[in-house]
C-alpha cells in the first residue's frame, strides 16, 4: 500500500514497503519548474530511508529521465506477470 509521506501543492511522495524493501512513488501535480525540482530534491533528501527503490516500465522514456535527474541508478530488470519489461532503480 502506498502511503503519502510528503504532500505539497506541487507534488506528493509516497512510500510503499514490499518484501523488506521501500519503493518510492511520486506524483508531480503542477507544471515542472526549477523550483519544483529544487523542492522535490530537498524532500527526497529529508526522507528517513537509507535506500529507496523505484519501479520503472522500460517503455516509459520520460520516467527514466526523471529517475536519472534524481540520481537513481539501475539495479536490475525483470518481466512482470503482465509480460511487460520492468527495471528497478535504487537511490542511496
Amino acid at each position: 500500500m502506498k502511503v503519502p509521506v510528503v504532500t505539497t501543492k506541487d507534488f506528493i511522495i509516497y512510500l510503499e514497503d514490499y518484501q523488506n524493501n521501500t519503493f518510492i512513488h511520486c506524483d508531480v501535480t503542477s507544471k515542472w519548474t526549477k523550483t519544483v525540482k529544487k523542492n522535490l530534491t530537498e524532500a527526497f533528501n529529508k526522507l528517513d530511508k537509507k535506500e529507496l527503490l523505484a519501479l520503472h516500465k522500460q517503455s516509459d522514456k520520460k520516467h527514466k529521465k526523471f529517475l536519472k535527474l534524481f540520481n537513481f541508478n539501475y539495479l536490475n530488470s525483470f518481466e512482470g506477470k503482465d509480460n511487460t519489461q520492468y527495471d528497478v532503480f535504487i537511490w542511496r
